[in-house]
């Protein structure tokens, strides 16, 4: 019976360790025909405008476009940016997801909503 209680004990500790760390992130989409696209040779940041603008996430100062930070996977990158062009071509709109806990970084003056998945 002790070591059962001891066991417990244990699980418990570790099951309120994980949940004090826990992040409670939203999830926002913003439905929308593309604007712009525009990448730049000193970084693989790509930055995005949409007609709509979406919600507004008071951590990112910037409040007219996103960004597919440089941090994300290369492929996982290339693959939302040909999504992004090929929407701007056919004249299609787009679904972008962001957090409202997360933003890319481009200067002190500019910090955009962080694109975490594009869906035509």
């Amino acid at each position: 019976m002790r070591m059962i209680n001891l066991l417990f004990a244990v699980l418990l500790a570790a099951w309120a360790s994980l949940m004090s760390n826990e992040v409670n992130a939203a999830w926002f989409t913003v439905n929308s025909k593309v604007k712009g696209v525009s990448t730049y040779g000193h970084t693989s940041t790509i930055l995005v405008v949409l007609e709509s603008q979406g919600r507004d996430i008071p951590l990112c100062s910037n409040k007219s476009a996103f960004a597919i930070g440089a941090d994300m996977e290369q492929e996982r990158r290339d693959r939302m940016y040909s999504m992004l062009l090929a929407a701007r071509a056919a004249s299609l709109s787009v679904r972008i997801a962001f957090e409202d806990s997360k933003c890319v970084s481009w200067s002190k003056s500019n910090v955009y909503r962080k694109i975490t998945n594009v869906s035509i």
